[in-house]
């Protein structure tokens, strides 16, 4: 537009363009504010899911959330039993009575039921105009104009299914809603699964603890049972978490990069024809800083859902190490005192080099806001150690074997034990609102475990901070002559 790109004062002549310009910028703000807003609801319900064990309760929750998300006057849930074939749990939203007990006749919730699986996928329907029987819905089912049915997946079955009903808005559902819609059950069906897991858990538990009570030497097998138990839980909520997030980025990214295109190229231009130093350009400056925010935070969000093999390579670990700290040495605070120290001159893996740099980089830099300004030591290393016995780690048992170690260690405030049992989840942050995503260390710990390794972490508030990576060397342990 004329009016943007000149350098001159804007006149009559541009003032409609220009009007049109702030109407479009506004309409992409809003756009994003909404995208955003599903973004941390579907978050917030997933990590609901995660945590409910009662499948009861589960169905409730999820059919209210997704209600609320997509936006539909209507919404039911039903969910099989063990059997895989009957629906043994059922909640519906803003339905009335006598429909909601139709849904659950056992012939009505078997046609139901077939009709949304048999496709295994969603199916939308527009313009019904009130024709109930277009979709198989019982006969004093509410006047609707508009339908999405989505199955809910699990682990190779499908256990149940979802369907929303007249949309809020008056619009017709559209692909977002589908897409958010069935990511939404993919998280249900793996809660589902988890809960009935959990169920499992327990009664093999309550067995464990009955044969202790009458065998005394089974009470120390009892005890390495729990522990590991709890590890194992701890370990599927975690994996939970980041492979719904995951399954998350890869269908709302695309739209909030969508948004953010015409929010990051109208601010640059309107800041070419902004008066330096003026009130406009402060403005302008700061919507393009939270815009690139946004799309570095997006970036990071898409490690987890990627999917796909990593490209990996024979790449010497040793020589990223020392590549990464002639970087950590330029970029760290001068109050930092960085110490380095390789033991090996060569250590040659299959990897990604562009990842591995990536933990060190993130642990420094998380190690330099532990010690903030009043100054410390961060403590880096590599070498190779062969373990003869296995070792405990954040995401399991490091077996027997020949690995390379990185370690990290700082001199800062150091944490407790309820704060190490969750840095490793993301959006977890410790720090001041605005000063951390919560993303560092969930990126090292996707990069550790995608490159078959292992975490340890040792810290005491106080005390400082020791992370340890093991990286399998593919070689056999060495023995003595």
């Amino acid at each position: 537009m004329p009016a943007i790109m000149s350098n001159k004062p804007a006149t009559r002549l541009n003032a409609a363009p220009q009007n049109r310009l702030t109407e479009e910028f506004l309409a992409s703000v809003d756009d994003l504010g909404a995208t955003v807003l599903r973004l941390n609801a579907t978050i917030e319900l997933g990590i609901d899911l995660t945590r409910e064990r009662e499948p009861n309760l589960l169905v409730e929750t999820f059919c209210r959330g997704a209600q609320d998300i997509i936006g539909a006057k209507y919404a039911a849930c039903g969910m099989t039993g063990r059997d895989g074939h009957e629906i043994a749990y059922l909640h519906t939203c803003g339905l009335p009575a006598d429909t909601a007990d139709l849904l659950r006749d056992a012939a009505s919730q078997r046609s139901l039921f077939r009709w949304m699986t048999e496709s295994g996928s969603a199916d939308r329907r527009r313009a019904i105009g009130g024709d109930i029987r277009r979709v198989g819905l019982p006969e004093n089912h509410p006047w609707i104009d508009s339908f999405l049915g989505v199955p809910i997946h699990g682990s190779g079955d499908t256990p149940g299914w979802l369907y929303l009903a007249e949309k809020l808005t008056g619009d017709r559902f559209t692909d977002e809603d589908e897409r958010l819609a069935s990511t939404l059950a993919w998280q249900a069906g793996v809660a589902y699964q988890n809960a009935h897991l959990h169920e499992e858990n327990a009664r093999h538990r309550i067995t464990l603890e009955g044969q202790a009570q009458t065998l005394a030497t089974q009470i120390s097998e009892r005890e390495r049972a729990e522990q590991t138990g709890a590890q194992l839980q701890r370990q599927l909520l975690l994996a939970q978490k980041t492979e719904a997030l995951g399954t998350l980025a890869g269908g709302v990214a695309h739209d909030i990069n969508n948004c953010l295109v015409p929010i990051t190229s109208l601010t640059a231009l309107m800041l070419e024809t902004a008066q330096a130093g003026s009130r406009d350009q402060t403005c302008l400056e700061l919507i393009k800083e939270a815009g690139d925010r946004i799309g570095d935070l997006v970036g990071r969000i898409l490690v987890f859902s990627r999917r796909e093999a990593a490209v990996n390579a024979p790449i010497d670990l040793a020589a990223i190490f020392r590549e990464s700290v002639n970087l950590l040495r330029a970029t760290l605070p001068a109050t930092v005192d960085l110490r380095s120290q390789v033991a090996i001159d060569h250590a040659i893996i299959e990897g990604d080099a562009g990842q591995l740099q990536q933990i060190l980089l993130n642990l420094c830099v998380n190690a330099a806001d532990a010690i903030g300004d009043a100054g410390g030591v961060i403590e880096i290393s590599l070498d190779g150690i062969d373990l003869e016995q296995g070792l405990d780690a954040v995401d399991g048992r490091i077996a027997p074997g020949r690995y390379y170690r990185l370690r990290a260690a700082d001199s800062g405030c150091g944490m407790d034990q309820a704060t190490i049992a969750r840095i490793f989840e993301p959006f977890y942050t410790t720090k001041e609102p605005g000063k951390g995503t919560g993303l560092g260390l969930a990126m090292v710990h996707t990069i550790v475990v995608s490159h078959s390794g292992h975490l340890r972490v040792e810290s005491r508030p106080g005390a400082g901070t020791a992370f340890e990576i093991y990286l399998p060397t593919g070689e056999p342990p060495a023995r003595e002559c």
